[in-house]
This record gives C-alpha cells, structure tokens and sequence, in this order.
C-alpha cells in the first residue's frame, strides 16, 4: 500500500524511496510471470540488451525457482546501460550423493543446515529441468503437490545422513520409509521457499544399533507462510541389515506371486 507524501515548502524534493524487489523466476513460469512484481530470466536477458531498458535504479532482481546460480551469473554479466541491480545468487542444490540422485537437476534442496539440537532447515530449489515440473501437465501458477512430497523426502534423507545418523556412528545408513503424511495448507508458487525439519523422536544411537527409528515433521514455509506439513516415520538402517531384510521380502514376494499364479493359472484373479 501506497501512502501519500506531502511536499515540503523550500526543500527540493528527495528520492528515498526503497528498492523494488522483482522476483525472477524460469521461463516455464510464464503464467505466474504475469503478476506484479515478477518476471522471467528471459524477459530480463532481453530488457538488458535492450537500447532503452525497462529497468530502472530503484529495481532490485530476486532469483526464484527455475534460476541456477550460473543463469544468474550469466546474467549479472551481461552488458548493459540498464542501473538494476541483482541480489545474491541462489545458493547451489546439494549433491546428489546426499538425497539418491543420479541427476543433479532433480536435487530439491539447498543450503542444508543445522540451526538447533533437533532442528534443521534447507531451501526449496527446482531446476527448470526437474523431472517433478517437466513431466507434469499441469501449466497453472503453483508448484505441483507431488514435488513438496518429494523434496520433504530427500529432506529425511539428507539431514539423516549428515547429521543424525551420524552421531555415534560410522556407518553409512540407509533410509526406510514406514509411515508418510502430509496436510497441504497454501499454494507454494515458483518463489524463495524453505523445508523446516524438526526431530520429534530419535531410537537410542548408543552402540549404533542396525535399526535406528525417527519420527519427524517437515514444515514448507514461502513468505512467513505455513504452506505445508509433512510427518515421517522411518528407520535409518544399517546396509548389512537392510539388504538382509529387502532380500528376505523379495523371496516372500516372488513365493507368493508364484502361489497366486499356480491357483489361477488362467490368470483370472492373479496378480500381474
């Protein structure tokens, strides 16, 4: 909201008015580019080469989701007449070693850190080329539900492997999910976003035991808003005991499709 200012009599009028801050988000977010305040790093690229650019001195550019810290070096570099100014890069996406990703696009996470005994926090990043936004169909203003699923996931991972699991322990462990729930509170759009985890029970890690239970709760948050809530049950296994235990299933499973299969060998009934 904009207030009224009243001139002062025999002062020359001053300019002390506030950057403007522009969110910048990738140009798959064209649809939510068309609010206020927002723009594509396409239409910035192209503003900046422009002879007369439509940016001005007052105008702070704020990376948002589909921005990597190179597209914004790329473009903070460019040439141009053109007074913006940019505020820090987005910070890199974790290694995917740290949440089981083979592709470094897919990584939902950045800037993982510990900020109290039993608290954790990281942000929200989503490449333009994530799997979770390029084979989806849905072309509205939101990030699609499934992604803050997956990125509350590889929060469990990632903040079980480097800090929890770790203390006591040696060992590299395992993440097993047993129970998931999650309450869908806002829409989160292609902005600054965090993951809030917190601890809510952790298994005695004396002796690093094969089977470490936790149970935690994951808060989205975008904007000072509560966007969403996940909680997670789940054991941190140790390799040995896990493979024991998903090779001791898989011959269960095969046993039991096999029997199904035998009893109903037209196929009626069977489970493919």
């Amino acid at each position: 909201m904009s207030l009224p200012l009243e001139s002062v009599p025999d002062e020359p009028p001053r300019d002390e008015s506030p950057l403007r801050p522009v969110h910048v988000v990738g140009d798959r977010y064209r649809t939510f580019a068309e609010n206020d305040r927002v723009t594509t790093s396409g239409a910035v690229a192209k503003a900046l080469t422009t002879p007369t650019p439509p940016l001005s001195d007052q105008v702070l550019l704020v990376p948002g989701q589909g921005v990597t810290g190179e597209d914004w070096q790329t473009l903070a570099a460019a040439p141009t007449h053109c007074p913006v100014r940019f505020a820090p890069a987005p910070a890199p996406a974790l290694d995917g070693s740290e949440v089981l990703k083979l592709r470094s696009e897919n990584v939902l996470l950045a800037a993982l850190r510990e900020i109290g005994p039993v608290n954790y926090t990281a942000e929200l990043v989503v490449h333009a080329d994530s799997e979770m936004v390029q084979d989806h169909t849905a072309e509205r203003q939101h990030l699609p539900g499934m992604l803050l699923m997956e990125a509350s996931c590889q929060m469990i991972i990632a903040v079980t492997g480097r800090f929890l699991a770790a203390r006591g322990v040696t060992d590299a462990y395992y993440t097993v999910m047993h129970h998931f729930q999650i309450d869908f509170r806002r829409f989160v759009f292609p902005l600054p976003a965090q993951l809030r985890l917190t601890v809510d029970e952790v298994g005695d890690l004396t002796g690093g035991p094969d089977r470490i239970p936790f149970a935690v709760t994951i808060d989205v948050v975008q904007g000072g808003f509560d966007c969403a809530r996940a909680r997670w049950r789940y054991r941190a296994f140790r390799p040995a005991a896990v493979f024991a235990a998903e090779a001791e299933r898989a011959r269960e499973a095969v046993a039991a499709c096999a029997a199904v299969r035998t009893a109903s060998p037209s196929g009626q009934g069977a489970v493919s």
